[in-house]
């Protein structure tokens, strides 16, 4: 085994030396390609997801700006309450006490929150789930 002779080694410094800059040019060109694809399918990811659950957010949105107001008002009237009923010699109006007005209010506006919520809830269950283009899902039940 000895006796047999073992070929030279190929030595191609100048083929393997041209080649190695266009080899990573690209490499190059190939990383910039999939980082634009991937950029341009979340855009179509996210529009496409957020079209459907506009309603449903701006329902929300709304639902807590009447909650908010409505537990705002309904704190001013316990604020105005006490005062009622701490104040020395206060006389009772003809009308509804000034809390009673505040507290009519933020019940009225809280009422309108839980049915604007409840609509709200309903629509997200008209939403579909959060689709995944990248793996041919179009948004169907799984």
């Amino acid at each position: 085994m000895s006796d047999v002779p073992r070929p030279a080694p190929l030595v191609t410094k100048s083929a393997s030396e041209t080649e190695m800059p266009s080899l990573l040019a690209g490499i190059v060109q190939d990383i910039k390609l999939l980082m634009v694809q991937h950029i341009q399918q979340a855009r179509q990811e996210l529009v496409a997801n957020w079209k459907p659950r506009r309603l449903m957010v701006a329902l929300s949105i709304v639902a807590t700006s009447c909650a908010s107001l409505g537990f705002a008002l309904f704190g001013i009237g316990l604020a105005h309450l006490l005062h009622w009923l701490t104040s020395p010699g206060s006389s009772p109006s003809s009308g509804w006490p000034l809390y009673a007005c505040y507290g009519a209010v933020a019940a009225g506006l809280t009422i309108i929150s839980a049915v604007v919520f409840g609509i709200a809830r309903t629509v997200s269950y008209s939403v579909p789930a959060w689709r995944n283009f990248s793996n041919g899902d179009q948004g169907g039940k799984h």
